[in-house]
């Protein structure tokens, strides 16, 4: 006798997978941001932010033509 499958059904398989997908992303969707750190007050002219270093420079304006 063939012992049978517990998840012979596409409607079953793609609930089943759904369910996990959602749990997963549920978990994941719990770890703390990565943000950047700010000193002093924010909009103060002394505020300043610390960048971690991976990451391009902002590129030079364009000259005027004047």
């Amino acid at each position: 006798m063939a012992k049978p499958r517990p998840f012979r059904s596409p409607i079953v398989r793609l609930a089943v997978l759904a369910l996990v997908v959602l749990l997963v992303g549920w978990q994941l969707g719990g770890l703390p941001a990565l943000a950047q750190k700010i000193t002093g007050t924010l909009g103060a002219p002394n505020a300043s932010t610390t960048l971690s270093g991976n990451q391009l420079p902002a590129p030079a304006p364009p000259p005027s033509a004047g």
